[in-house]
């Protein structure tokens, strides 16, 4: 579903250059739920930014669903990307809208016409459970009512891929597993492709099939988690699943 080829991104300001992914590559399978983690800065969401070309790369190919997106033109783009859904750690969420109507603004973006839009934004609101939640404003809403408006804004162009970054980082804990559920439950339902940034190594052993170790802008390790114990084999990688039954005073930090 998902294939970067050798991908790089680096950002000049100035006389300065700063390499947020040093060229690396990545598979994600259909029906993946794929967990990239690492520490902050490591060029978690840069490299998922990639995928949709939200952020694009310095060299590499980008291909999703048999399409090489590297290869499109801005207009090809656009309509591309209507594919592939995308929620953020803090929302996103137009604060002066409706949650009816910050999840038509994406049909709108994508031309559907106005006679559907409000239809299809309703039924999205219904399967992420907040169908009577369509006329409130985000600011009455809880962060894991927010979190679920954005997935349904980002399910309303019934995505193939859905990319998420930092989803869980701004709710407690129970929010949070509620959230990963309702993920779960897209992904087998829906069939949508996931990729998931996150530094919380207990939401990637919960919901991901596969993950990627990611140090200094490159990956450096792949996980198949469905494999039962899991033992990575880099040291990032061993202290990342070690610490993430909780620290102790032994808990020594890595680097």
């Amino acid at each position: 579903m998902i294939e970067l080829r050798n991908v790089s991104k680096s950002f000049t300001t100035g006389k300065h250059t700063l390499q947020a992914v040093s060229p690396t590559s990545l598979t994600v399978e259909k029906g993946d739920i794929y967990g990239l983690i690492g520490f902050s800065g490591a060029g978690k969401s840069t490299l998922l930014r990639l995928i949709n070309l939200l952020e694009q790369p310095t060299s590499g190919t980008v291909t999703v669903d048999g399409q090489e997106l590297t290869s499109l033109g801005a207009k090809e783009l656009r309509q591309a990307r209507h594919s592939i859904g995308m929620i953020f750690q803090h929302f996103n969420l137009l604060s002066n809208e409706t949650c009816l109507a910050n999840v038509e603004f994406a049909l709108e973006v994508a031309g559907v016409p106005a006679s559907e839009r409000t239809k299809r934004a309703a039924d999205c609101l219904d399967i992420v459970g907040l169908g009577d939640k369509a006329l409130e404003y985000p600011a009455r809403l809880s962060g894991g009512q927010k979190q679920r408006v954005a997935i349904a804004r980002a399910l309303a162009n019934n995505p193939k891929v859905l990319l998420c970054d930092e989803p869980t980082s701004s709710l407690d804990p129970h929010t949070t597993l509620s959230l990963l559920k309702f993920l779960e439950r897209i992904n087998r339902e829906l069939g949508v492709t996931i990729v998931i940034v996150t530094h919380e190594i207990n939401v990637v052993k919960y919901i991901c099939n596969k993950a990627a170790v990611m140090e200094n802008g490159q990956i450096i390790e792949h996980l198949d988690l469905t494999r039962g114990d899991v033992t990575p084999s880099t040291d990032l990688g061993k202290f990342l699943f070690e610490t993430a039954g909780g620290w102790t005073k032994e808990t020594v930090t890595y680097g």
